[in-house]
């Protein structure tokens, strides 16, 4: 590789960089996963498993969190914000149905 130039490992190196968020990824998939989960739970008997409804909005919230983590990581100001903004909300729904079912 040396006849490509100095320019190709940088640009190399950078998408390395951007990509390397597999850990970010990983968790989503499984807290995605948990929601899908939970959501077939509730819409099995709603009544019955009513107090899945807070593991939803935790999960949900927890993902939104770490997708705002990643694009933190990759100075993605404006995506991160909007995520954390989204996270947060969704912590106030956990909290919210929490005291409703409990």
């Amino acid at each position: 590789m040396l006849f490509l130039g100095k320019n190709t490992s940088k640009d190399s190196s950078r998408r390395r960089r951007i990509n390397s968020s597999g850990g970010y990824d990983i968790i989503n998939t499984i807290l995605g996963i948990l929601v899908v989960i939970s959501t077939i739970f509730i819409f099995i008997d709603r009544e019955k498993n009513e107090k899945f409804f807070v593991a939803v909005f935790l999960f949900a919230a927890a993902m939104n969190i770490c997708m705002g983590l990643k694009y933190f990581k990759r100075n993605e100001i404006l995506k991160m914000v909007a995520l954390m903004l989204a996270g947060i909300f969704l912590i106030g729904m956990t909290i919210i149905t929490f005291l409703a079912f409990w």
